[in-house]
């Protein structure tokens, strides 16, 4: 894989989505990635909001929904386009889907979570993949997202993060989505679960 190839060439929207998912497909055999929870600081919200469905996008390992199964509810859907779960799923259904195509019914969970997946969209389907995630969630979003440069092999991968935005970016896309009554940031310091990097910022959008 040439990282030239990857990182340089100007392409259409489908072409671009090619080419990251090429890096993704070489990454599904390296243990060590997608291994990490991303959302574990989320579970004491979860709790909060009293839900009975939850999708999670951009799933990996498939910890998070492990979690999730075992000790919030029942109804639990991971997805991820390219790693596969290295986690015990039973009781659990894992998809292989991308997120601009969810195969789900208009409102189909009460909650979908992504975290640490929407920076590694390219920038022009952003605004599409908000809009499906808000078409198959009845209630809630609920996101974080990095705003640093991927380090994770980069030296022979190319950069993962493709849309490196600032906060207030990611608040003006969430801000689109219609009938949002509420978009709030929690550090995940106020959470069960304590982030070494700062900037991480728990966006729930209760639609």
């Amino acid at each position: 894989m040439e990282k030239e190839n990857i990182m340089e060439r100007d392409n259409s929207l489908d072409e671009k989505r090619a080419i990251e998912y090429e890096k993704y497909v070489h990454l599904n055999g390296v243990e060590k990635y997608g291994r990490a929870n991303h959302g574990e600081g989320s579970y004491s919200l979860l709790r909060e909001l009293k839900i009975s469905s939850l999708l999670d996008v951009g799933t990996a390992n498939g910890s998070y929904p492990r979690f999730v199964r075992d000790n919030i509810c029942e109804d639990v859907v991971g997805v991820d386009f390219a790693i596969k779960p290295r986690i015990d799923t039973s009781g659990i259904t894992f998809l292989k889907s991308s997120a601009h195509q969810l195969p789900f019914w208009d409102n189909s969970f009460d909650i979908l979570t992504s975290f640490d997946m929407l920076e590694h969209l390219v920038t022009e389907e952003v605004d599409e993949v908000l809009s499906e995630f808000k078409r198959v969630a009845k209630k809630y979003l609920l996101f974080t997202v990095s705003h640093q440069s991927s380090k994770f092999r980069r030296d022979t991968i190319g950069e993962l993060h493709a849309t490196k935005r600032p906060p207030e970016w990611w608040l003006a896309k969430f801000e689109k989505l219609e009938k949002v009554k509420k978009t709030k940031g929690k550090k995940w310091s106020d959470q069960a679960a304590v982030s070494k990097r700062i900037e991480d910022v728990l966006w729930l959008i209760t639609l």
